[in-house]
């Protein structure tokens, strides 16, 4: 299920990148910068399809990568375990942050 989530987070991530880099036509645009090897290898390959008007709303997800990984596969191991003390003990978004 965690790798599902991982795919998730990269594949909404790396979109999120394409668009901001192939929608923006500002004035700072003439002055870009792209950073190589950010991109998913899930998303690595796609092309632009065009410019956005610049009126358009651009919606975007950004993530992060997880700090500790291992810890976080264990908690939600145990939340789904009806032994564990913490199971259905969901964190705040305050708590995970």
């Amino acid at each position: 299920m965690l790798k599902l989530i991982a795919r998730r987070y990269w594949l909404v991530l790396g979109v999120g990148v394409v668009l901001t880099f192939a929608g923006s036509r500002s004035g700072f645009a003439a002055g870009r910068q792209f950073l190589r090897g950010q991109l998913p290898e899930a998303v690595s390959h796609l092309q632009p399809l065009g410019w956005l008007p610049v009126a358009a709303p651009l919606q975007l997800a950004i993530g992060l990568p997880l700090r500790n990984e291992p810890a976080l596969n264990r908690l939600i191991q145990e939340l789904y375990d009806p032994a564990s003390p913490n199971y259905h003990r969901y964190l705040t978004p305050e708590q995970f942050a």
